[in-house]
């Protein structure tokens, strides 16, 4: 699996100087929050929940796999729509809120996180922080 320190060496191998600090700087934040999860995969990546539930995947090509389906909000359907609401606003995902419903599993960012800009890129780990540490019940 990719540890926190198997992926800060496969960080120092991306080519892409913005891709690999955001890169850097998501797994700090994850890491610092404790919500980093290892993935058990190939290809380098590392998934951000809790309780070994992943509610977003970040692979190393920049971009980023959201868990959309029921089961993993089964106590808060109305937080994983306001967390689409917000992802939404960020140039790199379109997401339906109809399509949720409908969703087995998850949708793949329709861009990559070198695409965000820098107020982007704070948009996300903020939106990410408030998903995670608000006062609304858990996922």
């Amino acid at each position: 699996f990719w540890s926190a320190d198997l992926l800060q060496k496969e960080i120092e191998k991306v080519k892409d100087f913005k891709l690999a600090e955001r890169l850097q700087e998501i797994l700090a934040w994850a890491q610092r929050n404790n919500l980093f999860i290892p993935r058990r995969r190939s290809l380098p990546g590392f998934s951000i929940g809790k309780d070994g539930k992943a509610i977003l995947t970040v692979h190393f090509d920049g971009s980023l796999y959201v868990f959309l389906a029921d089961r993993y909000y089964s106590q808060n359907l109305e937080k994983r729509a306001s967390l689409v609401g917000k992802l939404n606003e960020l140039s790199i995902f379109d997401l339906s809120f109809s399509e949720c419903e409908k969703i087995k599993e998850g949708r793949s960012s329709t861009g990559k996180l070198e695409d965000l800009s820098a107020r982007e890129f704070e948009k996300l780990l903020s939106v990410l922080n408030e998903f995670f540490f608000s006062s609304e019940p858990d996922y």
